[in-house]
């Protein structure tokens, strides 16, 4: 799971890397963001063409919960 401020670059570029390294890529899409919203929403549509699972903080937190 990851959250960055900036989703174009920072984020984009750690989750590519993950989903290289073969690892399940988690993405809380209401704690990324961008000073410019179209660019948040090219990153979040980047990472999950790339493979990653956007979803919402609360929802990771759930899923995390019931799997405990």
């Amino acid at each position: 799971m990851t959250c960055c401020a900036r989703t174009f670059r920072l984020a984009s570029a750690a989750m590519l890397g993950a989903l290289a390294a073969e690892y399940r890529v988690h993405v809380a899409s209401d704690a990324v963001g961008s000073r410019v919203e179209a660019n948040r929403q090219v990153g979040l549509a980047r990472m999950e063409r790339a493979g990653a699972l956007v979803s919402t903080a609360a929802a990771a937190l759930l899923v995390a919960a019931l799997a405990a």
